[in-house]
Parts: structure tokens; C-alpha cells; sequence
């Protein structure tokens, strides 16, 4: 079993894979995998991929292109039922099979200092131009009050190596 996940991310991981083995007896042999893609590509080419991972379904088009997953029958899955269909959607490849099993939603939040709007005598946005108006007054108008403008307006996922920037930023276009 992989997933995309640090060694101090795997402890949530490890928790629910002891339940799990104590539920039905199956032992799992876990690990993390921080360089994720890279190494389902490379273990790809020697044949040798996990039975199991958990991924996003950002790139499963093209791991199923590739040949590395297998199809599943939802109605095989116990529990099924408990999701929803929107979930199950999500799992679709383009031949109209499904891939995986959605094990959780994601949304993207917009979360904005309430304390910084009061500072600048703001209101929280209703609008994108509202919101961009809000950036820049934090980034130009000293919201931690230490003098400078030093402030991001914004804080975004930019160090993600697996496309969580893009993700984010596609409500922004």
C-alpha cells in the first residue's frame, strides 16, 4: 500500500491501517511515498507497482492510459451505497470504468485575517475584484502593523510538486 504522504503524515495512515488489520486479519504493508509519481513511473518499468495506493485522481487518465490500474465494480465494494454519486463520478476513467474508490472531497477555501480587515477598515470580499482589492491593501497597507510592506496578500501552495498550485489557482481564472 502507497500514498502520497511524508513519514509525519503516515501516522494517520498507520492508525487506519491497525484497525483495519484488526477488523479482517489482512496485514498491510505501508508505505509512505513522498516522490510519489516518480516512483509509481519508475517501478512502472520494472513491473513491481504496490497492489494498492492512495492517490488523487489528478493523474489517474494517465495512469490508466499507462496500463497501471485495474478496474473495479463499485457494487463490489461493501459500503458502496454510503457513496455518493458525484464521489463514484470522480473515479471514472474515460472508457467509462471505474478506478478507484473515493475515500474523501477536497474544496479550496478562501480564508481572510478578519483582524487585518479591521486594521484596514475593510470588508471581507463578496466579488473577485473585492478580493483582489483585499490582497493588495494587505500586501500595501501594513495589516501586522510592523512598519513595512512586507505582508502577503495571499498565500498559495506554490511549493507542491504534485499540482496542488494549479488546483488552487484554477478558481482564481
Amino acid at each position: 500500500m502507497w500514498t502520497r504522504s511524508n513519514p509525519d503524515d503516515a501516522a494517520t495512515y498507520d492508525r487506519v491501517f491497525a484497525t483495519f488489520t484488526r477488523k479482517t486479519g489482512i496485514k498491510i504493508d505501508y508505505q509512505p511515498v513522498i516522490t510519489f509519481d516518480q516512483q509509481l513511473q519508475a517501478r512502472a518499468s520494472t513491473r513491481d507497482l504496490p497492489d494498492v495506493m492512495i492517490n488523487d485522481t489528478a493523474l489517474m487518465g494517465s495512469y490508466q492510459s499507462q496500463g497501471l490500474l485495474k478496474p473495479i465494480d463499485p457494487a463490489s465494494i461493501a459500503g458502496h451505497e454510503q457513496i455518493s454519486d458525484r464521489s463514484w463520478a470522480s473515479t471514472v476513467g474515460l472508457d467509462g470504468k471505474h478506478y478507484g474508490i473515493p475515500y474523501s472531497r477536497q474544496a479550496q477555501t478562501l480564508m481572510i485575517r478578519t483582524d487585518w480587515l479591521k486594521k484596514l477598515g475593510l470588508q471581507a470580499p463578496k466579488t473577485w475584484q473585492q478580493m483582489l482589492a483585499v490582497a493588495k491593501a494587505f500586501a500595501d497597507r501594513d495589516p501586522d502593523g510592523d512598519g513595512k510592506k512586507d505582508t502577503y496578500g495571499i498565500v498559495a501552495p506554490g511549493s507542491a510538486q504534485n499540482g496542488y498550485a494549479a488546483w488552487w489557482g484554477a478558481s482564481f481564472l
